[in-house]
């Protein structure tokens, strides 16, 4: 009897195995290798397991890794050793996207009834595009040219454009450093596009974007005069202060022309206390509460594939220990640790602490 236990046990365990390894493809990545199963053609996934264990398989079968985020992978492989791959005790789960990426903006429009804003549906009275309302951003670079922020009549959307990069014109006389374009040197073509990146282009077509260049895929607010600050967040500068100085200079732009005013940060830092009461956090604070009709609106992230990056303890009578990693190469280009503690005064003064170092 015992013998028979032990032989069913093993049959279950064997079916369990099998059954395990098909699981983990999904539907259409197991139907892509049935049909280009010996296809040497590269296939993006991403795989969860033992990341040390999966980057030495990829490697041994000339694939490429992307990045790593925890225990997932992404990496590049032919089709032809993905089902060996998920064979792997190692993997857990493999997926690929099959879909196509489509613009949304109008789907985005619809879901947040912006559409009806834009139409003036009851219980509105009126219409709402952003007419007499500034939209300032602060970004990378602005495509100026680009028929999104033209008007109807070829002229420029853009009221000012600060670049806090470059310093080979006039800078803003309240802050004595980059190049500032008012509307007439825009529309003459004077804006100098120092920025690779179109993440600035981006963001402001999503915010301010009137259609003009596809005849669809409108902007939150189409209608609204733009106002953007290239902003200097490279080096070791203090990028937040500048981030503070666009904020102050759009606002004290919209205040001149009577007109009322959003700013739009879609960036973000990972030191700072994150609550508000900091001093870069109480500076905006004063600036919106120095007017009304201003408003700042923030990301809530751009953290990408970083790890965690925040930990917090409960003061009480117990005592924690956390450990800081050496790292070789930080934000701020020197290797070491680095760490800010914020706490609540009141909790804090209960609190005993040491740091300590295993190198010098």
């Amino acid at each position: 009897m015992k013998k028979f236990v032990r032989f069913l046990i093993v049959v279950i365990l064997i079916n369990t195995g099998s059954l395990y390894a098909q699981g983990k493809l999904d539907v259409y990545l197991s139907t892509k290798i049935n049909t280009e199963l010996r296809s040497d053609k590269m296939i993006p996934l991403l795989v969860k397991g033992d990341v040390g264990q999966i980057n030495s398989f990829v490697e041994k079968k000339k694939g490429e890794v992307k990045w790593n985020f925890r225990n997932h992978l992404s990496i590049l492989i032919p089709i032809s050793e993905v089902e060996e791959l998920s064979k792997q005790l190692f993997v857990s789960h493999l997926s690929s996207s099959v879909s196509t990426a489509t613009l949304l903006n109008d789907t985005v429009l619809k879901h947040n009834n912006t559409k009806a804003v834009h139409q003036g549906i009851a219980p509105l009275a009126s219409a709402y595009q952003g007419e007499g309302v500034i939209v300032g951003v602060i970004d990378f670079g602005l495509e100026v040219n680009h028929p999104d922020f033209l008007n109807d009549d070829g002229s420029s959307r853009v009221l000012y454009y600060w670049s806090q990069t470059l310093n080979t014109g006039t800078p803003p006389v309240e802050f004595g450093y980059g190049t500032e374009w008012n509307n007439a040197q825009i529309e003459n073509g004077e804006v100098v596009f120092v920025n690779s990146s179109d993440h600035g282009s981006h963001v402001t077509a999503i915010a301010t974007g009137n259609g003009r260049a596809t005849g669809k895929f409108k902007g939150l607010a189409p209608k609204a005069d733009i106002i953007f600050v290239d902003y200097n967040g490279g080096g070791n500068v203090d990028w937040r202060l500048k981030v503070n100085q666009g904020i102050e200079y759009i606002f004290k732009k919209a205040e001149d022309l009577g007109k009322l005013c959003v700013v739009n940060l879609s960036l973000g830092d990972y030191m700072g206390s994150h609550d508000g009461t900091d001093i870069y956090s109480q500076y905006v604070d004063s600036l919106i509460e120095a007017k009304s009709g201003r408003a700042v609106i923030c990301a809530a992230g751009n953290s990408g594939d970083a790890d965690p990056y925040h930990l917090s303890y409960e003061v009480n009578q117990d005592t924690n220990f956390t450990w800081f990693t050496y790292n070789p190469s930080t934000w701020y280009g020197f290797a070491g640790v680095i760490f800010e503690l914020w706490a609540d005064t009141a909790d804090f003064n209960n609190v005993k602490f040491s740091v300590g170092a295993d190198r010098v």
